[in-house]
């Protein structure tokens, strides 16, 4: 690589150029998880959002009475 006075040095990326670099790497991969995570439960139609049945009211017998006397 060309230095500022024309001669050509071998380039080593520093400590902060590589812990910048990991941070990106590990940001990117949470990401990714997490879109993976969304889209699994999506494909699986595992979502909260689904329509629950309502229960069945209860059925009440003709020989009992509902209150009593």
């Amino acid at each position: 690589m060309p230095s500022t006075l024309h001669e050509i040095v071998e380039y080593r990326p520093s400590d902060i150029e590589w812990k910048v670099t990991a941070g990106i790497w590990a940001l990117e991969l949470i990401i990714y998880t997490l879109f993976i995570k969304i889209a699994a439960g999506i494909l699986l139609d595992r979502t909260k959002m689904q329509a629950q049945p309502e229960p069945a009211p209860p059925i009440q017998n003709a020989t009992t009475p509902s209150h009593p006397a």
